[in-house]
């Protein structure tokens, strides 16, 4: 075997053996299993995957009450000016009296907000 044939077959192997090593690293990377507890994780679509974080309506920004599933821009600024009308939120449950937050989204969100 030539040295230019026993290059280009190890440098085949080098390459393959990247791309494999490559492709773990990316897919560990992405998985919200090995996110610790405490840490958001926000995937592809900017949705909380982790019920070990709570977020607390009375304290929340837009911006975080917008990671939760089925809140957009509209519905957190009703949950401000509701926290902000009645001086805050005394349990989750009175989320319902947003105009717009029903069963549904309430189910969706209540694993995710807390009130401290």
């Amino acid at each position: 075997m030539r040295f230019s044939e026993w290059f280009e077959e190890r440098k085949l192997i080098a390459v393959a053996l990247m791309i494999c090593v490559a492709i773990v690293i990316l897919s560990v990377y992405d998985t919200p299993d090995l996110v610790p507890a405490g840490i958001v994780y926000f995937g592809n679509d900017d949705v909380l995957t982790t019920s070990d974080v709570k977020i607390d309506i009375n304290t929340a920004d837009a911006a975080q009450l917008m990671a939760l599933e089925g809140i957009g821009e509209a519905m957190a600024r009703k949950i401000i000016e509701y926290r902000e009308t009645h001086g805050g939120f005394a349990s989750i449950d009175e989320l319902k009296q947003v105009d717009g937050i029903g069963d549904s989204i309430f189910g969706k969100i209540s694993p995710f907000v807390a009130v401290y």
